[in-house]
């Protein structure tokens, strides 16, 4: 007897790569290509963000399975997959999309910015979407353009550069996550109570370049006043997250500037552990060397 399998299956055999899997899927059950997720994101989507983005396209022959089974390239898809001709189809035939939300709160520009994708960006914003426009979480496309995302790890210039062009300025959270310490100081001196700003885990803009290790935003945050040893999500420091991304890649630099303007590796956060605890725990021994001779 044939085993029958659900939309769960094949989420997770999508997400996975499991191409073996998803062709039995489809074969026994070719309806469930059209399946969303509870969040109504597609299979096409899941396959682009797990496998098919700026930092790999180990899914490439997964998503032709998928589109081979008839799966819809909609808004979200035709831009993560850089399918441009759909897209122009789109701009087309669905005129109002451009300058509507999905079920998500994203605009297509939205999603574009997000992907660092540059062409979609400058069609989208040609063809009448806003660039100042805000999904439902208060973001706007010069902010997913400038911070990291599951596309990518770094901010796409290009598009930045198309933003501006359309009149976007770049705030003091944008400045820090691109490392302009001079584009932050301009920001900060139109608009100085943006030194307050948080993200939407309480997370400062001392936060930010700790964990993104932007060493040279360090110095105009503290001249501007932002306190050193602020405490953000669960009560941590700046020099905690700075640390604790320290199992990912090298965050000496960072570290010795925080500690340089005034850091204190011995505050603790809401588990009562301190930047030279979480040093210890991660076994970076060079970090625990600075924070020692520091603390």
């Amino acid at each position: 007897m044939r085993w029958t399998y659900d939309r769960s299956d094949l989420y997770r055999a999508v997400r996975s790569g499991d191409v073996p899997l998803v062709e039995e899927i489809l074969d026994g059950q070719p309806e469930l290509i059209h399946e969303r997720d509870v969040g109504d994101r597609s299979l096409l989507f899941w396959a682009a963000l797990e496998g098919f983005n700026r930092r790999t396209t180990r899914y490439a022959s997964l998503i032709e399975i998928l589109l081979d089974a008839g799966a819809v390239v909609g808004w979200a898809e035709a831009i993560v997959l850089g399918i441009d001709e759909r897209l122009e189809h789109l701009i087309r035939e669905d005129r109002p999309g451009v300058t509507s939300p999905d079920s998500q709160g994203l605009w297509p520009l939205h999603h574009a910015a997000a992907c660092g994708a540059v062409s979609p960006c400058r069609r989208l914003l040609e063809a009448g979407a806003s660039p100042v426009v805000r999904d439902r979480f208060g973001d706007a496309p010069m902010d997913h353009a400038t911070a990291r995302s599951p596309w990518r790890m770094m901010p796409v210039m290009e598009v930045v550069a198309i933003l501006r062009e359309w009149g976007v300025e770049i705030e003091a959270h944008h400045a820090v996550n691109l490392d302009d310490p001079e584009a932050l100081r301009v920001a900060l001196s139109r608009c100085p109570s943006s030194l307050s700003w948080r993200d939407a885990a309480g997370d400062s803009l001392l936060h930010l370049a700790a964990v993104g290790g932007h060493a040279r935003c360090v110095g105009p945050l503290i001249e501007a006043g932002l306190d050193v040893d602020t405490a953000g999500r669960q009560g941590r420091t700046p020099l905690v997250s700075a640390v604790l991304q320290g199992a990912e890649r090298d965050v000496s630099e960072i570290v010795l500037e925080l500690l340089g303007v005034g850091a204190d590796p011995l505050v603790r956060d809401r588990r009562g552990c301190s930047a030279r605890t979480y040093a210890e725990q991660l076994g970076r021994r060079k970090l625990v060397a600075y924070l020692e001779r520091d603390g």
